[in-house]
């Protein structure tokens, strides 16, 4: 992925009891770069890199709080937030008490360090703890399984979530070193996560689309493999989102290794992150290292040939993305077998922002076969 990711300052949305409240500047709003030029595919098989780790606070579902950095109340005596209702799931650990102001005078944010108190290993967090709904009721016919790009956490699809229910339930890929996981060191094994994601993939018997938001659908695309790999059910459809073709897509290979003199401009440069919050050294620790992990997790990517996928795939993309070409979007056919369609849709490379009702027009019609 060669080009820049266009910049949007973009909010973390708190939601509590289904209902979304917009917050400070969202310092995981970055998505890897984009390959801008369709090159001839390479040999070889995924890879993967680091090793997996894993600890802290993990929502699982009722209170939904897929925060970022951002808290969704102060707790109460037994870890409880402030938008904690009887009956309701929470966060299994009390979230920490050291916090800082936000930049821009909201939320605060949390504070962390090398030292991760109440941690856990990777192994000791549930399977279900990998994708949790995005509303407290679960009970539609139909879901969709949701990635979001580098960075990003399940949090990305509240809107959408709140857009699409109650016919249609959304979850949100639940990653290690952000938002409801946000203490627990990030994994930058991509096999590992890819296991985790199949085994937390929502229940078999509910009709489910997968999505995946820019890098996310890489990742969803990878996941669709691995879950057939598994004999698992396979998804109703895929849906991926401004993000070209698996066979040429190109993650960059060395930015997570940058020291942070790079790092940082570069980040910028890619709009990975608010100038405001990544122009405070104070902040960086709280998520550089979240960041560095996403670009780590598909740094070893190589694609692999393996037959098509036998399901229907729908790519989505912004008619307005400077990055990504309508060749490297219609290379997605190459990877069905069943029916491809590409969808462009008024807006640049985020169109999460810029053409939401668009996304869950799209998302509505393949999930239940109902156009709007």
């Amino acid at each position: 992925m060669a080009a820049a990711c266009s910049g949007h300052q973009r909010r973390v949305p708190t939601v509590r009891n289904a209902t979304v409240r917009w917050d400070t500047p969202d310092p995981g709003a970055s998505c890897d770069r984009i390959q801008n030029a369709c090159s001839r595919r390479p040999s070889g098989r995924s890879g993967t890199s680091g090793s997996g780790r894993g600890a802290g606070v993990v929502v699982t579902a009722g209170t939904v709080s897929p925060t970022g950095l951002v808290s969704c109340g102060p707790p109460t005596t037994d870890g409880r937030t402030a938008g904690h209702r009887s009956g309701q799931r929470t966060g299994r650990h009390r979230p920490p008490a050291n916090r800082t102001p936000s930049p821009d005078g909201a939320s605060p944010l949390l504070v962390t360090g090398r030292d991760r108190p109440g941690s856990r290993t990777l192994e000791a967090v549930t399977d279900a703890e990998w994708f949790v709904p995005l509303a407290a009721d679960t009970t539609a016919d139909v879901h969709v399984a949701a990635i979001p790009h580098a960075g990003g956490g399940c949090a990305t699809f509240a809107p959408i979530a709140d857009m699409l229910a109650p016919q249609v339930t959304v979850w949100g890929a639940n990653f290690p070193g952000r938002q409801a996981r946000f203490l627990e060191p990030p994994c930058t094994d991509l096999d590992v996560v890819l296991d985790r994601l199949a085994a937390g993939y929502p229940p078999a018997h509910r009709r489910t689309v997968l999505f995946g938001y820019c890098s996310g659908a890489l990742l969803a695309f990878l996941l669709a493999r691995r879950l057939r790999a598994r004999g698992g059910s396979l998804p109703a459809a895929l849906v991926v989102a401004s993000y070209p073709a698996p066979d040429v897509a190109r993650p960059p290979r060395t930015l997570h290794k940058a020291e942070p003199d790079r790092f940082w401009p570069e980040i910028l440069a890619l709009g990975g992150v608010p100038t405001p919050v990544a122009g405070q050294p104070d902040f960086r620790e709280i998520f550089e290292a979240g960041l560095r992990a996403d670009y780590a997790l598909l740094a070893d990517y190589v694609f692999a040939e393996e037959p098509p996928l036998q399901i229907p795939v729908v790519a989505v993309h912004g008619d307005a993305d400077p990055m990504l070409g309508r060749d490297c979007v219609d290379g997605w056919s190459r990877h069905t077998a069943g029916p491809f369609r590409a969808v462009a849709t008024p807006g640049d490379h985020w169109i999460l922002d810029t053409a939401p009702d668009r996304v869950v027009d799209v998302l509505r019609e393949v999930a239940t076969g109902t156009p709007r």
